[in-house]
């Protein structure tokens, strides 16, 4: 049986009284902002129960909070399919659906159905500020995060098998012919990058040593901003160079339309010149010229599957934290030339 932490236990984590982590917990004066955020944020990571203001929620009429960053949301077709599936599943069990909005700048917005605890559960999908990781985890809620990037906390996650799938699409790269492939994408992004890039560097590695002439190029690991999680400058000093990759395993869709742009601009064909593969299956991977081939998350039933995690946690608050994993396939379209086909 796992031991239940206990404030004396934080005290000793943190080298602090007893008394100093009952005021930060509790919100009372006498301690400051950055010391009750560095406490409450400990208390979660160890696994503190925080479930004393949730005993009385209604289990009759039951409610869960969706929370997602705002700008996630704008022409991102991949987690309105994930929000999709989430009330799919809800509504069939006629329970309701809060979804908050959260704009980055504000680390004080947390959704009024968790403060006044009016709320059975909370779904986080992808990234978020761990202040608001922290304000949401201190209400006791159920939570269940989403492809999120805190895989240290001790609430259920799911993610998908970005390890595994970006390992299978190397390889159907490889398995076409190419042997010089880069990956575009920086792995400090997210936990998901940094999957992607672990699942792809070890598939090269492995050809590599049973294939002659396989190179790795790693184009970028820096981001030029948020919405394109890779550096520009450094992707167009490797493609500039005469012996540039002649595949591209790209870390997300988003980058990959990026890289189409891109490459455009320096006159490079794909898949002529250089193949390109994605990650995630957006909408807009039937839209761009050539169609792009990615590798495709069954977003929907990731929705659903949380809904059933979160809905097992309410019921058996006790029951041991899961991090499950969602199997991907590979939605091939034009984007890929096979330089076997091409001798």
């Amino acid at each position: 049986m796992t031991k239940q932490i206990t404030m004396d236990d934080i005290a000793a984590e943190l080298n602090v009284s007893k008394s100093l982590i009952s005021r930060a917990l509790a919100d009372k004066y006498g301690v400051s902002d950055e010391m009750r955020n560095k406490i409450k944020t400990t208390a979660i990571i160890m696994g503190y129960d925080f479930r004393g203001g949730t005993k009385n929620l209604n289990k009759e009429a039951m409610s869960v909070t969706i929370m997602i960053a705002r700008h996630v949301l704008v022409d991102n077709g991949f987690w309105v399919a994930i929000i999709n599936g989430i009330e799919k599943a809800l509504y069939k069990k006629n329970i309701s659906v809060f979804l908050s909005a959260i704009e980055d700048t504000d680390e004080t917005q947390t959704p009024l159905s968790i403060k006044q605890i009016k709320t059975n559960g909370v779904l986080i999908l992808g990234q978020m500020s761990m202040r608001h990781i922290v304000d949401v985890g201190v209400s006791g809620l159920p939570i269940v995060l989403v492809d999120s990037n805190y895989s240290e906390l001790k609430f259920d996650q799911i993610f998908a098998h970005n390890y595994q799938g970006t390992y299978e699409a190397t390889e159907l790269l490889i398995h076409n012919g190419h042997k010089k492939i880069g990956f575009v994408g920086s792995a400090l992004y997210s936990y998901s990058f940094q999957e992607r890039h672990r699942g792809f560097a070890e598939c090269m590695r492995k050809y590599a040593q049973i294939k002659e002439g396989v190179e790795i190029f790693d184009i970028t690991n820096q981001c030029d901003e948020f919405s394109v999680p890779f550096s520009r400058k450094q992707f167009r000093s490797h493609m500039k160079n005469s012996n540039h990759p002649t595949a591209l395993m790209c870390a997300n869709d988003v980058t990959a339309f990026e890289v189409y742009n891109e490459l455009n601009g320096l006159g490079l064909r794909i898949p002529e010149d250089v193949s390109v593969m994605g990650f995630d299956n957006l909408p807009k991977c039937d839209w761009v010229t050539p169609a792009l081939t990615t590798v495709n998350i069954p977003k929907a039933a990731m929705g659903e599957r949380a809904v059933d995690v979160l809905l097992n946690r309410i019921e058996q608050p006790e029951s041991a934290c899961e991090q499950l994993l969602i199997g991907t396939t590979i939605k091939v379209r034009d984007s890929v030339l096979s330089l076997e086909r091409k001798k």
